[in-house]
This record gives structure tokens, C-alpha cells and sequence, in this order.
């Protein structure tokens, strides 16, 4: 009987779960092809200071941080007369491993470990449709039928063909290994903080302190979302802990309830969450205190990142220091960056195939009070990525206003939604404008457009004009994909 019915659910599974995890190997095959020029040798192709994260991880095991210079090149920082990369750690962590197993294939770990991370951020999208699904539809039966599980492979393709991540496996660099792992751990970091307001499981909350940390030491900039959203998460679970015990004192827990309710906060017994309360705030307090400790002792900044005046890019070019005053970030960029990533027109139509190409670099708009050091071809959100654009606001509504939506559940992204919004935000004051850094805000165009596309299919069964819609819907999809696709492959002159 037993044997049945474990036959019976795990036939249930696959029919479930097959079309959707098919869609992510098609996806990883896809960025696998397109990063080896369609040969799918791992080991064989590598540029870009192919053997930075190989020096690092041996650094490391000597308790350092700094590089020989040719590990760097011109991208190095000088700090007390040695030679440090603004890249963090984490990636040097599995080399550490594959180089003691394999030491031959030193310094060619770069596209493997690309195509690992590509696999894990399709993987992760897939899993983060599921949670929106629950989180949208609540107590609602969610059918196990066949549009779920082709909405399920669509979504995977389309973040797979459709987004930043098709231009960031366009072309195997330091740069996109390190903004790739620290997007895909975040996308995890996310999905475990969700996890956790689920289910109130230890497992998740202490994993989403983890991948956090790791997703801040790939890449400062996007990990600083689940860092943020970890932050948060304690804090909302220790004020609410001592509302608890205040409201047993005066025998009314109303409010208690209501900032779980707005939070989303899992509902789990006063003691259980008093004790993941005080833990987690220790360690996740511990951890980040280790890491940023280490950031300012090494680089003289909590982020990772030192000062542009200690670059040698910058020291040789004084016309450039000028411009940046030795800073990365620039709030002065605000307007040109907003005007440049999010005006629809920031791109290139021609009639010669592929008919799309990236805005020319003369054809940015500089606002007066603008201190931009670098810009590349590139093109903006609205212009080359709709779909999202018009996805993300939609879910990013329904987080805001759950009334809109099925089940009050849906707050439960209000605090990862906020955190990689923060993260992603920081694109729009940094001094460049160069394509890859749009892939920052990858987290939080997948988080708030899985909530939205499963908002707009439940509202396509009870609201005519969505209904009428959704075509349109499916277009700008296939638009989305055929647009980053062609724009990536002209990317970059090969």
C-alpha cells in the first residue's frame, strides 16, 4: 500500500515539476552554448584575468586578501604597496577544492563556474514562481493541471532568453562571474527568507543568513539586498517577540497580529520564535560584523570596495579622478542614469538583421550635474527587458496592496521585494553605465515579476480587460526574448 502510494505521488511530482525543470536545462544548454561558442568545452574557453579567483582562494589559505599584480592587471587597487581586486571572495571558495582535485585546470574554472550559477539562477526562478503561486492564490487548491506547468516552463524560458542573465553568459569574465554568482546566490538568500515566512522552518532562516553573506562577498552591490532583507527579517522577528510579551502582559495581542499580518511574519508559537529571534540576531550579527570588519581593516570601506583614488586605472589618469573624486557612487548621477536605463527609446532600430543593436555611446544624455567616468554600448530596461518592466510593477502593486490579490499571503515578499529594490537601486548612482550592471537589478525584476505574472493570470479568470490582455502580455514576452537575445549577440564586438 505504502509502495502505491509513494508511486502514486512521485508520478505526480514528475508530471508537475517535469516541464519546468526541463525548461531550466534548455535554458543553462542554451547560455552553455552561447558561452563556448556553441562547442560546450568548459575547460577550454576563459577570458579575463582568468586566474584571479585561483590567486585569491590561494591568498586566502595564507590568511591575505591581496594578489600577485598579473592576477589583476589594470583593474588592481594598491593598498600599503600590495595588490588587491575589488572581487570578492566567494567565488575563490569551490577553486579552492576543484584546484586541490584537479590542479591542472587552474585558471580555466571561469565558464564552468559560469554555467553552474546560470543552472542555479534558472533553478532558483523556478522555485520563486512556485512561492509566488502560493503566496498569490493562498488557501486556493493550485490545480496540478497543464497551464500551470507550461506557465511554469514559459516563465524559466523567458528569464533564461529574456533578461540580463542572456548577456551576462554572452562572454565568460571576472566581471560576470562576479556579478552572476552574487545575483544567483541573492535570488536563493530571497527564496529562503520567503521559505521562512512560510513555514517558520530554522533551516531556512539560518540558510538565508548564509547565502546572504556569500551573495555580499560575490558582489557588494546586489548582496546587499539579502543582507538588507535578513536585517529586517531579525529585526521584525525580535520587535515582534517583545510585543508578544508585552501583549501577554496586558492581555491584547491585536497589534501583534497585525504587524504579522503586514509583514507576513510566519505563525509559530511565542517561544519558537523568542529563540530564532536571539540566534539568528547572534550569528547573522556575528558574521556581518567578521565580514565588514574585514572590509574596512583590508580596503578602508564597509562594501568591499576602496576608494577610486588607490585604482591604478585612476592614479595614471588624473582627468578621471577628477571626475569621480575617488568615489564609485555618485548621486549626482541619479537623473542621467534614470533618463538613460529607462527611456524606452535607448536603443538602436535598423534594418539590417539582427534589427535591434545597443544605444551608441554618443547618443547618452548628460544632465549638467552628472560625474560619469565610463559608458558603454548598452540599452535600457523599458527598451530591451518590457516584459519584466510591465511584470515587476504589477507584482511590485500587488505586494503593496494585497487586496488586490487572492491572499493577504502575498506580504511575505514585502521585506525581499524592499531589500533587492534597495540593491537594485544602486545602479542608478553608480559612475557608469555599462550593460552588465543592469544585472544587478535582476533580483528584484524576478522577484516582483513572478508575483506579477501569477497575479495577472488570476486576475485574467474575473476581470475581462485582463483577459483581453494577456495577448498583449504574451507578445511583449516574446518581444522581451528576441530583443535580449539580439542585443546581447551584438553586445560585444567578437
Amino acid at each position: 500500500m505504502n509502495d502505491h502510494l509513494f508511486g502514486t505521488r512521485g508520478l505526480s511530482l514528475v508530471r508537475r515539476h517535469a516541464l519546468g525543470l526541463l525548461a531550466v536545462v534548455v535554458g543553462t544548454a542554451f547560455h552553455v552554448a552561447t558561452l563556448t561558442y556553441g562547442q560546450f568545452k568548459l575547460l577550454d574557453f576563459n577570458e579575463g584575468f582568468t586566474n584571479y579567483y585561483d590567486a585569491l582562494g590561494e591568498s586566502m589559505m595564507d590568511g591575505r586578501f591581496d594578489v600577485p599584480p598579473e592576477a589583476i592587471g589594470n583593474e588592481a587597487f594598491i593598498l600599503g604597496g600590495k595588490t588587491y581586486g575589488y572581487f570578492g571572495p566567494t567565488p575563490a571558495l569551490p577553486r579552492l577544492l576543484l584546484n586541490a582535485l584537479f590542479p591542472h585546470f587552474r585558471g580555466m574554472w571561469g565558464p564552468l563556474m559560469m554555467s553552474v550559477f546560470s543552472f542555479l539562477t534558472l533553478l532558483g526562478a523556478y522555485v520563486l514562481l512556485q512561492q509566488a503561486r502560493r503566496a498569490v492564490r493562498g488557501d486556493r487548491v493550485i490545480t496540478l493541471g497543464g497551464a500551470s506547468r507550461y506557465v511554469d516552463a514559459a516563465f524559466v524560458l523567458c528569464v533564461a532568453l529574456g533578461t540580463t542573465l542572456t548577456f551576462m553568459m554572452e562572454l565568460s569574465l571576472l566581471y560576470h562571474e562576479a556579478t552572476l554568482t552574487g545575483a544567483a546566490l541573492a535570488v536563493w538568500a530571497f527564496i529562503a527568507v520567503v521559505a521562512y515566512l512560510e513555514r517558520g522552518k530554522n533551516v531556512s532562516l539560518f540558510a538565508a543568513v548564509a547565502l546572504a553573506l556569500l551573495s555580499f562577498q560575490a558582489r557588494s552591490s546586489v548582496g546587499g539586498g539579502p543582507m538588507l532583507a535578513v536585517g529586517l527579517l531579525i529585526a521584525a522577528m525580535v520587535w515582534r517577540a517583545l510585543r508578544n510579551a508585552w501583549a501577554k502582559r496586558a492581555t491584547s495581542d491585536e497589534h501583534v497580529e497585525r504587524l504579522g499580518a503586514e509583514l507576513g511574519l510566519p505563525t509559530i508559537p511565542a517561544h519558537q520564535l523568542r529563540r530564532q529571534a536571539i540566534t539568528a540576531a547572534l550569528v547573522f550579527g556575528l558574521l556581518s560584523s567578521a565580514v565588514l570588519y574585514k572590509n574596512v581593516v583590508t580596503y578602508g570601506s564597509l562594501t568591499g570596495l576602496p576608494s577610486l583614488a588607490l585604482h591604478v586605472q585612476f592614479m595614471n589618469n588624473p582627468k578621471r579622478l577628477a571626475i569621480t573624486e575617488g568615489k564609485f557612487f555618485q548621486p549626482g548621477n541619479l537623473r542621467t542614469m534614470a533618463y538613460n536605463l529607462l527611456n524606452p527609446a535607448a536603443i538602436r532600430f535598423s534594418h539590417k538583421y539582427p534589427f535591434l543593436f545597443p544605444q551608441h555611446i554618443s547618443d547618452v544624455k548628460r544632465f549638467p550635474e552628472s560625474k560619469l567616468d565610463w559608458i558603454e554600448g548598452h540599452w535600457s530596461l523599458t527598451g530591451g527587458y518590457p516584459f519584466w518592466c510591465l511584470s515587476a510593477v504589477v507584482g511590485t502593486l500587488l505586494t503593496l496592496f494585497p487586496w488586490l490579490a487572492v491572499s493577504e499571503r502575498v506580504t511575505r515578499f514585502r521585506i525581499p521585494l524592499f531589500a533587492a529594490f534597495v540593491a537594485a537601486s544602486t545602479v542608478f548612482v553608480s559612475s557608469a553605465i555599462t550593460q552588465r550592471y543592469l544585472h544587478d537589478m535582476f533580483p528584484f525584476l524576478l522577484l516582483a515579476g513572478a508575483i506579477g505574472v501569477e497575479g495577472l493570470r488570476h486576475a485574467q479568470r474575473d476581470t475581462l480587460w485582463v483577459r483581453r490582455a494577456m495577448p498583449f502580455v504574451v507578445l511583449l514576452g516574446l518581444f522581451t526574448c528576441y530583443a535580449s537575445v539580439s542585443l546581447s549577440s551584438v553586445g560585444w564586438q567578437r
